[in-house]
């Protein structure tokens, strides 16, 4: 059910994962990094809103807004949830 794309950035150093996650329940997303890959503390940035009829309006422009999402991170393996109907960005700084 989860979409993902990765791409890397223009510098070469920065590793980008964009996700989806278009059904109406939590998933679970495990990522495997390569062992011998060198990596920085990544981010995930995620927009979920609370149903698929939640949106910004001019009397609540703020009702859905991008926020830091939390990884756990077990050596090489990323581990994070994706809430129903959200979009994230999981950035990966490479050394």
């Amino acid at each position: 059910d989860i979409n993902m794309v990765a791409t890397l950035a223009d510098d070469g150093k920065t590793a980008i994962l964009k996700i989806v996650n278009p059904v109406d329940d939590n998933k679970s997303v495990t990522i495997s990094i390569p062992d011998a890959m060198k990596f920085e503390k990544p981010t995930l940035t995620l927009v979920a809103p609370d149903s698929l009829h939640q949106r910004n309006t001019m009397d609540n422009p703020k009702s859905i807004l991008p926020k830091e999402g939390k990884i756990r991170i077990n050596k090489h393996t990323l581990n994070f949830e994706m809430p129903p109907y959200s979009c994230g960005v999981i950035r990966i700084g490479l050394n």
